[in-house]
């Protein structure tokens, strides 16, 4: 993977300045921030910039920094909140893991402070801080990746999780990338933030109900694994894997690593991720998981199995 591994946006008050160094520190790479960039290139404050010199030549240096740590950094990316404007930025940015720290415009007045310094926010703070937000929240929305509340979380809280779902999103694309049939890409769900690809073989399948999401995206035969940080079903992280249609018998397998078990209300296999993380080698725990619910659910239906085969990186046979 080329560029960085995630690149925090949002508006002042957002916390990226907080948990960018804490996701960077647990995901163990380098934490870079594209307003000290242009700090260290200027010689002088980003305030300093904007008084002397004028906002025009701030945004070209913000948006030559920009380029440049997208080019360069390999590790977590913390972008100002206006930087996000530039046209030239936004399409760079479609390439790259675009993680939004969302935000109420109440919590980031609170948060920013009134009565602190700041160039754009000269005249009437409060009403200048608010169409900014107005101004901005389309772009940042658009931009996003996956788009995070902040304002219930503290920054250790909000690290923690995306330390442990950029790890969780790798091993899902591992296991997604070698399949030949049709699938999708590693998704992130609503509602309890979770991330999932389905594999499909090529066979359609009647939706679980009449609701309109089910009738358009699960109308046709699908294995599906993903990760959850846990919610009011399940209050623990862990990785999930499910068939549609789940064909009889299909709940009384072993699966691989031994951890792996059946949940019956959620009607799915479960590895919980703290069997995952305190393995001897915990991406190959979680990638066994998935390919060992993946082959359950192949002999059990009957997949073609040079496709199925495909999943395990086996090369088709040379004819």
């Amino acid at each position: 993977m080329t560029g960085p591994v995630a690149v925090l946006t949002g508006p002042p008050g957002a916390g990226k300045s907080s948990v960018g160094p804490l996701l960077a520190r647990l995901l163990g790479v380098g934490f870079r921030d594209s307003d000290h960039d242009i700090e260290a290139t200027a010689g002088k404050p980003v305030s300093d910039i904007f008084v002397q010199d004028g906002e025009p030549a701030f945004r070209k240096l913000e948006r030559e920094a920009v380029a440049a740590a997208l080019r360069e950094h390999r590790g977590v990316l913390s972008l100002g909140a206006g930087a996000v404007l530039d046209p030239g930025t936004q399409e760079l940015l479609a390439a790259h893991p675009v993680v939004y720290l969302e935000t109420k415009f109440e919590t980031a007045a609170r948060r920013v402070g009134m009565d602190r310094p700041r160039p754009l926010l000269i005249g009437n703070p409060r009403a200048r801080l608010r169409q900014l937000f107005e101004e901005r929240l389309p772009i940042y929305e658009a931009l996003a990746t996956v788009a995070v509340p902040t304002d219930d979380y503290d920054p250790a809280e909000v690290a923690r999780y995306f330390a442990a779902a950029t790890q969780a999103a790798m091993i899902l694309a591992r296991f997604r990338a070698p399949y030949r049939g049709r699938s999708t890409q590693v998704n992130a769900w609503w509602g309890s933030f979770d991330l999932a690809v389905s594999l499909f073989s090529g066979a359609a399948a009647d939706p679980p109900s009449e609701d309109f999401i089910m009738r358009n995206a699960m109308d046709a035969e699908e294995v599906a694994v993903g990760w959850w940080p846990g919610d009011a079903r399940y209050g623990k992280a862990a990785f999930y894997a499910y068939a549609h249609p789940a064909p009889e018998g299909f709940a009384e397998a072993v699966l691989s690593p031994p951890a792996a078990h059946w949940d019956g209300n959620l009607a799915e296999y479960i590895l919980d991720w703290d069997e995952v993380i305190t393995s001897p080698d915990p991406a190959g725990a979680a990638l066994e998981f998935a390919l060992s619910a993946f082959r359950h659910y192949c002999a059990a239906c009957g997949w073609d199995p040079g496709l199925a085969a495909s999943a395990e990186a086996v090369p088709p046979p040379v004819r």
